[in-house]
C-alpha cells in the first residue's frame, strides 16, 4: 500500500483535507483520553462510592446468610455481625482496596437484624477520616442534644441511664422508609421506642359482652381467655406486611407491654403501676397512661385527674382522641384514652390508635435534624 500517495495532501481537495485533519483531531483526543484514564486509574485505583462499597457489603452478606443459615439461627431476634474480613476470606466480595482509592483503608462489618424469620442488614463502613458510618442513637443521643430544662431529649440518670424526649415542641421526628415515627425513648441498650404519627380509623378498645352489666359494654381486660378488640387490631397492623414490610419487622425488638390497671387517684407516674402486668411479647402496641404522662413537663402533672398534664406535651397535641392500653380500676367496662387530656371511657366507645413499636438502634444515619420538615432519616431498610 502507497501511504505517501495515500496522505498526499497536494492531491486533494479541501473538503477531503479536511475530513481528514478532523479524523486525525478525533484520534488523537481518544488517544489522549486512554492515556488519561490509564494513569489516573494507576494513580487513583477504580474507586467505588462508599454507598456503593456498602451495597456490595449487603449484597454479600445476604449470599452469606443464604449460605450459612446456621449463623443467625438459633434465636427469636437479635443481632448478628457478619466481618468484612469473613466475606472477603470465603470470597463473597474483592479485598476493600479493590473498591477504594490507593490511599485509604477500610475494614467492616454488617449487622444483621432478626425478627422471627425476617432480616435486614445494615453495613458499617469504617474508612478512617476518609468516611465512617453513623449509628442513629449516638447521633440522636449527642451531647449538644441532651438538654436539663425546656423541651428536648432528657438523660435520665438513675439506674441504667435512658433518655426520653419531653416537652409540647420537640424535635422528635424519624421517617423509617416512608412512615413518620416520634422518637418516644431511648433506652438503656440504644434501643429506639417508636410513637407512629399517623393513626389507625377509630374502633372500640373492646365491645365484648360484659356478664356484669349485662350488655356489650365491653372487657377492659387486654388479654386473658380471650383477647381483646385492641388487641386483635394490633395484630391484624402489624400482620398487614403493606403497613410493616418484612424489612421492617426485622429491625423491631418485641416487647411485654405494660398493661396493669390504675385509679383516676393513682399518682405514680414511673411505670409501676402500669408494668406491674405485662402482655405476651408483641411486635407493636400503644402507649401505656405514664409515658403520655412522662411526655409533659408540667410540675403539677400528677395523675388523670390533673389537666395540666396536657401543657408542653407533644403527646397531647393530637387532634383525635386515641387509645392508650391501660385500664381503669373503677370498673370492668373503663379504660384510658387521651383526648388532649388523660380520660376514663367506656371500651365500647370509639377512639384512634398510633401505633408504638421499639427498634435497634444500630441503623444507619444519613441525614436529618429531627424536626417535621426535616426528620432523622435511616438508611433504607433491604
Amino acid at each position: 500500500m502507497d501511504f505517501k500517495r495515500m496522505f498526499d495532501f497536494s492531491n486533494m481537495d479541501d473538503k477531503t483535507k479536511g475530513m481528514i485533519k478532523m479524523a486525525l483531531i478525533l484520534i488523537g483526543i481518544f488517544v489522549a483520553f486512554i492515556l488519561f484514564f490509564v494513569i489516573y486509574k494507576a494513580i487513583f485505583g477504580s474507586a467505588l462510592s462508599y454507598d456503593k462499597i456498602e451495597n456490595i457489603m449487603v449484597r454479600s452478606a445476604k449470599q452469606y446468610v443464604n449460605n450459612h443459615p446456621e449463623k443467625v439461627e438459633g434465636s427469636i431476634y437479635g443481632t448478628v455481625e457478619i466481618k468484612v474480613s469473613d466475606l472477603i476470606a470465603e470470597g463473597y466480595m474483592k479485598d476493600m482496596s479493590k473498591y477504594t482509592k490507593k490511599d485509604v483503608m477500610c475494614s467492616g462489618s454488617v449487622l444483621v437484624f432478626k425478627n422471627l424469620d425476617d432480616y435486614s442488614y445494615s453495613p458499617k463502613l469504617d474508612c478512617g477520616e476518609a468516611y465512617k458510618y453513623k449509628n442513629l442513637t449516638d447521633e440522636i443521643t449527642k451531647e449538644e442534644n441532651i438538654v436539663t430544662t425546656d423541651n428536648g431529649l432528657y438523660k435520665i440518670e438513675s439506674g441504667e441511664p435512658y433518655y426520653i424526649f419531653r416537652g409540647e415542641n420537640v424535635d422528635n421526628y424519624l421517617k423509617i422508609n416512608n412512615t413518620l415515627y416520634r422518637i418516644m425513648k431511648i433506652d438503656e441498650n440504644g434501643n429506639i421506642r417508636l410513637f407512629s404519627d399517623d393513626v389507625e380509623k377509630s374502633f372500640p378498645w373492646d365491645n365484648r359482652y360484659n356478664v356484669e352489666k349485662k350488655y356489650d359494654a365491653g372487657i377492659n381486660e387486654f388479654e386473658g381467655t380471650q383477647a381483646s378488640r385492641i388487641k386483635d387490631k394490633i395484630l391484624s397492623v402489624y400482620n398487614d406486611e403493606e403497613k410493616f414490610s418484612k424489612d421492617v419487622k426485622s429491625l423491631i425488638i418485641p416487647q411485654e407491654f405494660c398493661i396493669g390497671k390504675r385509679t383516676k387517684q393513682d399518682i405514680d407516674n414511673t411505670g409501676n403501676i402500669e408494668c406491674s402486668k405485662k402482655s405476651e411479647l408483641m411486635g407493636i402496641g400503644t402507649i401505656a397512661l405514664y409515658e403520655y404522662f412522662q411526655a409533659s413537663l408540667d410540675p403539677n402533672c400528677f395523675s388523670s385527674l390533673t389537666k395540666s398534664c396536657k401543657n408542653y406535651n407533644y403527646l397531647a397535641n393530637y387532634s383525635k382522641s386515641y387509645w392508650t392500653l391501660t385500664a381503669a380500676m373503677e370498673g370492668t367496662e373503663y379504660v384510658y384514652k387521651v383526648n388532649k387530656s388523660a380520660v376514663q371511657s367506656k371500651a365500647a366507645t370509639y377512639a384512634y390508635l398510633h401505633l408504638v413499636l421499639t427498634i435497634n438502634g444500630n441503623v444507619n444515619y444519613i441525614g436529618g435534624t429531627g424536626t417535621l420538615n426535616d426528620p432523622y432519616i435511616v438508611k433504607p431498610i433491604v
